[in-house]
């Protein structure tokens, strides 16, 4: 022990801390393989940098000390400059930052220069300080892990058995089940509302052509995505499937999920810029760019992790000055805030989802497109556009112009190459992300293509908490009641006390 921590290896430390640290606060939401390609790239970046110091001082102690002053200055710069900006306002500027930083750095290398003698004895203590800084990343994560575990087994423990009779189901003709999630997409009077005119009555009518009924009063459970679906997948509400305290538990675990691979049924999930916001554990993940069975990426463009970590860096810096970030691209085409890559991948999410209806075997499809969730970067044409990536308006109208454009063919292809009739569920997981009441962000748009039993107990107000119990009851022989449809207004994500979210009554009236 004495004689490894007298060895230079916490510039390697440091390079893995602040990657690890950022995950685990925000692990609630986040998975796993969303930070590998930043481990990757941490770490031979540092390993560039110590090489490139080494040569310099010819000493690899002491340019292991000035890689890890690097490493320190580069992953603190974003969280200064906030701090800094959230104290004294916009008269913080990035470029009085970075001179102050630029100058500490350079006055810390003159000090420590030629004084080699001591490089042995800062060694040993900032080894000694990144192990612990290490030791502690490593036990919030574990913790996380164990709470993950925890939410899983409680979650299992709480859900009903489904009391189903497979006499009642022709296992040979089941039905393919897509469930296709437009990320924001509200109720069409709120879009009309909130958009200042934009008309959606016109696509709600090609999905009604299609066969689909459409819940026209329809509003979610939950205010954000992961609460949402997680009710819908586990057909019931937060508080009877977690635990106070517990982080919100798997998809895959739900009892839905389980029941139909039990059937045969094999899961597909694509991925998304938001993908880490939930675990189904699919059977097949759809990439546009896959490595290792489409857990780990290294090409392609920037995640929504990636982007978050950039935003604490020292990359920053260029990010913000205009005649720098038009001009930097990072692993490809992608943009340094990732709009590009989300194009990319909801243009490969819509153009690959008709293609499943010719893949043998019953599935059950989860296509969570973000869009006309914010970014706004497409127009009505599908063409990219990144002008105004946050600019609510025309923003919002124009990814919707777009989804209306796109989605009515996908459907339309899905429901012909089908063998047997398939089982779709259209549905927002919340209403805009531009929102002045809390009933504005409820109402959504939800469209359902099922068979004329279920259609027939389907009605304007239906949430998505019982779209899986009406599936369940008429095609996979189960006897749920439904549960009233409640919405609950809750966008704290660090506090997974969903007793205390605000009750949105739903006032829409149909006309």
């Amino acid at each position: 022990m004495q004689n490894l921590i007298k060895r230079p290896f916490h510039p390697l430390v440091l390079a893995i801390y602040p990657v690890l640290a950022l995950f685990n606060f925000n692990a609630s939401f986040l998975n796993f393989s969303l930070i590998f390609r930043s481990l990757v790239l941490s770490l031979v970046g540092t390993i560039m940098v110590w090489a490139v110091f080494n040569i310099f001082t010819r000493d690899w102690k002491q340019s292991s000390i000035y890689t890890s002053l690097f490493l320190v200055a580069f992953y603190s710069y974003g969280h200064m400059f906030n701090l800094l900006q959230g104290q004294f306002g916009n008269v913080v500027r990035h470029r009085y930052v970075g001179i102050v930083l630029l100058s500490i750095l350079v006055a810390l290398y003159w000090l420590l220069r030629g004084k080699k003698s001591q490089a042995e004895i800062y060694t040993k203590n900032i080894n000694i300080v990144t192990s612990i800084m290490f030791l502690l990343a490593i036990f919030t994560s574990s913790a996380n892990w164990y709470g993950s575990f925890q939410a899983n087994q409680s979650a299992r423990a709480s859900q009903e058995l489904l009391q189903a009779n497979n006499n009642q189901i022709d296992l040979e003709n089941l039905p393919d089940i897509y469930y296709v999630v437009l990320d924001s997409y509200g109720r069409t009077d709120l879009i009309k509302e909130l958009t200042e005119g934009y008309d959606n009555s016109w696509f709600i009518e090609k999905v009604e052509a299609l066969g689909f009924y459409v819940a026209e009063c329809s509003q979610a459970n939950y205010s954000h995505t992961s609460q949402s679906l997680t009710s819908t997948f586990y057909l019931d509400y937060l508080e009877n499937v977690v635990d106070e305290g517990i982080v919100i538990p798997s998809w895959g675990n739900s009892t839905m999920l389980g029941r139909l691979r039990g059937l045969g049924y094999t899961t597909y999930a694509f991925e998304s810029r938001s993908a880490g916001h939930y675990d189904l554990n699919p059977d097949i993940l759809l990439s546009r760019n896959t490595l290792l069975a489409g857990e780990f990426t290294l090409s392609g463009g920037i995640n929504e992790f990636e982007s978050l970590l950039i935003n604490t860096t020292l990359i920053r810096l260029g990010a913000n000055i205009p005649t720098l970030s038009s001009r930097i691209r990072l692993f490809g085409n992608a943009e340094l805030g990732g709009y590009y890559e989300h194009y990319l991948q909801s243009i490969y999410i819509l153009d690959q989802l008709p293609n499943l209806a010719n893949v043998e075997g019953p599935k059950i499809v989860l296509a969570h497109i973000i869009v006309p969730h914010s970014p706004y970067v497409f127009t009505p044409e599908g063409e990219y556009d990144n002008s105004n990536p946050g600019e609510h308006l025309p923003g919002y109208a124009n990814n919707v112009e777009f989804l209306n454009r796109r989605i009515p063919e996908i459907l339309n292809e899905i429901i012909k190459e089908s063998a047997t009739k398939p089982i779709i569920i259209l549905q927002g997981d919340h209403g805009p992300t531009d929102w002045e009441t809390s009933e504005q962000r409820m109402g959504i748009l939800n469209a359902y293509y099922v068979n004329t039993e279920m259609e027939s107990e389907l009605y304007s107000s239906i949430s998505p908490v019982n779209s899986f119990r009406l599936i369940s009851n008429h095609y996979f022989g189960s006897d749920y009641e439904l549960l009233d449809d409640r919405s609950y207004y809750f966008l704290d994500l660090k506090r997974e006390d969903f007793r205390n979210a605000e009750f949105v009554p739903n006032n829409c009236l149909v006309n």
